[in-house]
């Protein structure tokens, strides 16, 4: 189980490398390269392909996303997102639709 911050301004699923680890995905820092660059400067990490993420029993195939270095939280970014039918934000509350 991994725990995920929605966060409907990410280009990309991101996991830390614990979380990647728990996932069963290669966590191999000498395979990092640069992939992109965030408010802090250069990201390092892997992209990867999620055979299965799921939430609830949404559960696409081949979801892409990417090991960070140094990530502190993982994200539920555009990848998994773009595939759900609706998002609603209502004060505190979000939900996810799918059919």
């Amino acid at each position: 189980v991994v725990r995920f911050l929605v966060d409907t301004g990410a280009g990309t699923v991101a996991l830390t490398e614990d979380d990647a680890k728990a996932a069963g995905l290669e966590v191999s820092p000498a395979k990092f390269t640069v992939i992109g660059e965030g408010p802090s400067g250069i990201v390092r990490g892997r992209f990867v392909l999620l055979d299965k993420l799921a939430v609830a029993s949404f559960a696409p195939a081949d979801v892409k996303g990417a090991v960070v270095e140094g990530a502190s939280v993982s994200l539920l970014g555009q990848p998994f997102l773009d595939q759900l039918d609706e998002i609603v934000i209502r004060k505190d509350v979000m939900i996810l639709r799918y059919s």
